[in-house]
Formats: C-alpha cells, sequence, structure tokens
C-alpha cells in the first residue's frame, strides 16, 4: 500500500508542475502520516521559542519525483502547508533567525530504489546554496549515515511513518523534538555534524525578511562509491518563499542577466523596486546598487539617500555560469529634481536657485518650497480684501496646493494668514504676526488655488492692518 501511495502521488506531483497547489484555509481531518525508505524528509527545528522542542517534519514524496524533468522546471511541493509552519513557530516564522530547515533521504540498508536507479545506502541530502557539493564516501561509511537517518522515516516510536498528521496536511506532523526518532535527536547524535556524515550541517536558515526573498538549499544524490572526494550528483534547488516551497530543476544554459528598475530617476530619498527579468533560470541573484548597498534575492528594493549617478549591477549565475547587467540610476537633490521637472536642466540661468524669470516676486528656491510652477501667475499673493459683518475682513488669495505634476513634489501646503500694524502716515512695518487662521489646501498641480481667510475683528483695528500670506513648510 505505501508504494501505491507514493505512485500515485508521483503522478499528481509531475502533472501539476507548476501550478499553485497551497490552498490555506483548507483543513484535513488528522491521519497517519505514511513513510518509507526513498522519500525525501524536510524538517524543521528551532534554537528557541516558540517551538523549540517540536520539530515540523514532512514528506515530500518519493526521490523518483525529483528526476526526469525539463531543465528549469519548477513544481511545487504543497506537502509543507505554511500554516504549519506558523502553528508550530509562530505567525511571524519566516523572520526568525533560530529556524532552520534541511531535508534527507536514504534508500535503507537492505535495497536500493525499487526501480534499480539508486543503490543501498544511497543517501540525499540539501545543504544551503552556495555551498561545495556534498561528497560522496564508501558503502560503510554511508550505511553509518543512514542508520542514523533511518529513525526520522520509519521504524521508531517517534519516526514520521505512522505519526498523526496535522490537519493541515496529511505527509506532516509535529513530532517531540526531545525523543530518539525526531529530527533534531538523529540530526544531532555527531557533534558538528548532521545525521553522523555532512559537515557542518544539511541545514538551512529561515529568514525571509521581505516578502519576495527566498531561501535556497541545493539537493544532492549521493551514491556510495570507492574513490574519495567524488562529488554527488546534483538535483536542483529546493526553494522557500513566505508562499510555500518548491523545487526547481537545473539550467542547462548559463543564465543571461536582465533586470528592469523603477524609478530610474528622481530625488532623493529614491526608493527603487529591482525586479529580475534573466532568462535560463537563475540560481543565485547578486545585486550591488552602486553605493555600497548590496542584496541577494531575486526582487529587491532599495533606498538611495544621497544625491548622484548610481551603477546598478545584477549578476545572476546557476550551476552552468554567470552574467552581469547594469543599469544607471540617477538621484538628485530635490531642488535640482524640481528645476528639471520645469526647465529641463539645472545649470542654465532661469533655473539658478535665486532667479525670478517671470518677476513674480518669488524666486526658484521660494516657489519650488511652497510648490508653485514656473509661470508668471503661479505664485503666493493676495487678490483682493472685503470688509464683511462691518467688523471683519475677508482675504482673497492665491495660495500654495501643492504639486503632483511630478514625483516628489508637495502634497498639500499650510498657507497662514498673517498682518502687520499700519502707521499714520500709511506705511507699515515688517514685524508680521498670524492672525490665528491658517487653511490647508492640496490637491494642486503647482498652479496655485484660489481661497479666503477671515480676519475677525479686522476691520475695527486703528491704524489700519497690512496683510500677508505666508506658506508654511513640513
Amino acid at each position: 500500500m505505501k508504494q501505491t501511495k507514493r505512485t500515485h502521488r508521483r503522478i499528481i506531483l509531475v502533472a501539476l508542475a507548476g501550478v499553485a497547489l497551497l490552498t490555506p484555509g483548507v483543513h484535513v481531518l488528522a491521519q497517519t502520516v505514511t513513510a518509507q525508505f526513498g522519500d525525501l524528509i524536510l524538517g524543521f527545528r528551532a534554537s528557541g521559542a516558540p517551538g523549540q522542542s517540536l520539530n515540523l517534519e514532512v514528506d515530500l514524496g518519493s526521490m523518483s519525483n525529483f528526476y526526469g524533468l525539463a531543465a528549469g522546471t519548477t513544481v511545487s511541493l504543497p506537502a509543507l502547508a505554511l500554516q504549519d509552519l506558523a502553528n508550530t513557530y509562530g505567525s511571524s516564522w519566516y523572520t526568525r533567525t533560530d529556524l532552520w530547515w534541511g531535508a534527507i533521504a536514504t534508500t535503507g540498508r537492505a535495497s536500493g530504489t525499487p526501480d534499480g536507479h539508486a543503490p543501498v545506502d544511497t543517501l540525499w541530502a540539501s545543504r544551503a546554496a552556495g555551498g561545495p557539493p556534498w561528497n560522496r564516501a564508501g558503502k560503510s561509511t554511508q550505511a553509518t549515515s543512514s542508520a542514523v537517518i533511518e529513525p526520522v522515516i520509519t521504524g521508531d516510536t517517534y519516526s514520521l511513518d505512522g505519526a498523526s498528521s496535522t490537519t493541515n496536511s496529511s505527509e506532516s506532523a509535529i513530532i517531540d523534538a526531545t525523543q530518539p526518532g525526531s529530527w533534531s535527536i538523529q540530526e544531532a547524535s555527531t557533534p558538528g555534524e548532521s545525521f553522523n556524515h555532512f559537515n557542518p550541517t544539511i541545514d538551512n536558515l529561515v529568514t525571509l525578511p521581505a516578502a519576495g526573498d527566498q531561501v535556497i538549499s541545493a539537493l544532492y544524490e549521493l551514491q556510495p562509491t570507492n574513490s574519495g572526494g567524488v562529488a554527488g550528483t546534483f538535483l536542483g534547488n529546493l526553494v522557500l518563499t513566505r508562499s510555500g516551497l518548491s523545487f526547481q530543476s537545473p539550467a542547462t544554459t548559463a543564465p543571461s542577466a536582465d533586470f528592469t528598475a523603477a524609478p530610474l530617476s528622481g530625488p532623493a530619498p529614491l526608493t527603487v523596486s529591482f525586479a529580475d527579468m534573466s532568462g535560463s533560470v537563475p540560481q543565485f541573484w547578486s545585486w550591488t546598487f552602486g553605493d555600497g548597498g548590496l542584496a541577494s534575492v531575486e526582487n529587491p528594493t532599495y533606498t538611495y539617500l544621497t544625491p548622484g549617478s548610481y551603477t546598478a549591477q545584477l549578476l545572476v549565475s546557476n550551476a552552468i555560469g554567470s552574467s552581469t547587467f547594469t543599469q544607471t540610476i540617477n538621484v538628485y537633490d530635490p531642488y535640482a529634481w524640481w528645476a528639471l521637472q520645469y526647465y529641463g536642466s539645472t545649470n542654465i540661468a532661469n533655473a539658478a536657485p535665486g532667479a525670478d524669470p517671470f518677476g513674480t516676486g518669488m524666486n526658484n528656491t521660494n516657489k519650488f518650497l511652497a510648490g508653485f510652477a514656473t509661470n508668471s501667475t503661479a505664485y503666493l499673493h493676495i487678490i483682493s480684501l472685503a470688509k464683511t459683518n462691518g467688523t471683519d475682513i475677508k482675504v482673497f488669495y492665491l495660495g500654495a496646493n501643492g504639486d503632483n505634476t511630478y514625483t516628489g513634489g508637495p502634497a498639500s501646503r499650510t498657507n497662514v494668514l498673517e498682518y502687520t500694524t499700519g502707521t499714520a502716515n500709511g506705511s507699515y512695518s515688517n514685524n508680521f504676526v498670524s492672525t490665528g487662521q491658517t487653511n490647508i489646501l492640496s490637491g494642486g498641480t503647482g498652479l496655485g488655488a484660489v481661497s479666503s481667510m477671515v480676519d475677525s475683528g479686522g476691520a475695527t483695528n486703528r491704524p489700519s492692518r497690512f496683510y500677508r500670506v505666508r506658506v508654511l513648510l513640513p
């Protein structure tokens, strides 16, 4: 019955390659997990709480599922239910730095695989991508390791075979990590090695701080050999993301690097989203952003804090080779960015900070700060005054209301009504103070908005008041 079950599952897995099979929120009744030699077992262990005393163990199916796939094929592995990770290791399991995962399999010490592909004492093991491959060893050495791996799969009280499944996956179980047969106990049976053979460990950290991050573990086949130092056969990559687990078969050609970046220019601080568009199935991504910043995820987001011209480079690689691609990111001082939008250049006379090419009384610096465009009518000024109710003064003015015509433009501005007292000869001082009236205007395109504010009792003052409108900056 076990072999029949595995054959059925293999057919489903291959037939649905590349299809999203995870169905969060769908639960099944707890069943008994059936695991056997030749199945790939996924294990999770934590060194801290929550879940420190628990192993989440998952039967990913027969190793035969991981052979014969077309180059670069990605196959979903739905036996791992993300809800099991959340239930065992916390809802933020993907941000933990003390949660580890790995995969292991063995034919056992009695016989090879039924199809004759792998002889007795063949092992399969993962390791964090980027490291050297696991080496094959002699039959007796691998048999010793197999003896340590076997209780994880079957034959022990706390083996995965015969354990009660979770309600999220019929192939997963929560195992007491303190008991013989558990992933934690068997893996750590020899200090400094995984399963009495793999130095230092088959495990990889589960750390996915950003939504697009992924953690990759390479999967190797290790048939026994009488020759020393012979590398195992690379089968492909196990890829863990916040969306689930998948297997990616090896590419047959080196990747061709390519990416998009948006935006390519803007004012500092400038946040740029990078999207990998490389061909031929990259396995590793290495980004340099030109200012010392680095990333190793597929689709990073990066913020440039200082104005300048930066060369962003992506190096992609797989087992066959690597290639690079670059793009230039231009980051501007916010004033220079404003001048570029309106003058098309930052180094002409009209674009100078102190210039007032339209004679509005507001130089470029003040127009930039207030959020006005560069034309003869767009500037902060009072339009008219009106006496209301015999005592109040209503001030009509063209106020600043932001500028959404370019990236980084202000969304709104606060306008404040100020006054100063006139003198007997009709002049006035420059000692303006607030009337207490403010008006927040928004949604503008740099042209300003006609608005009004009322100075209560303003008409009763002697000598008369002189008014101005000023923009408050954030």
